[in-house]
């Protein structure tokens, strides 16, 4: 009666029970602090940029 001689499933070992492609399962969406960054920044830029109008404003009256 001949051998029978167990053959793995594939080259590298047993197969695994596990997926190795996990980028369909990762969270995609913005960080909670980008998305504060994101509305608060241009908020930032139009203030400060309001208080130099006014300073320049104030500054060419003195004059």
């Amino acid at each position: 009666m001949p051998v029978i001689k167990d053959k793995p499933f594939r080259k590298g070992g047993p197969m695994r029970k596990y997926y190795d492609n996990l980028d369909d399962y990762t969270d995609t969406r913005p960080s909670h602090l980008m998305e504060i960054t994101k509305r608060i920044i241009p908020a930032v830029i139009f203030v400060s940029s309001m208080i130099l109008m006014f300073a320049v404003c104030g500054a060419l009256e003195v004059m």
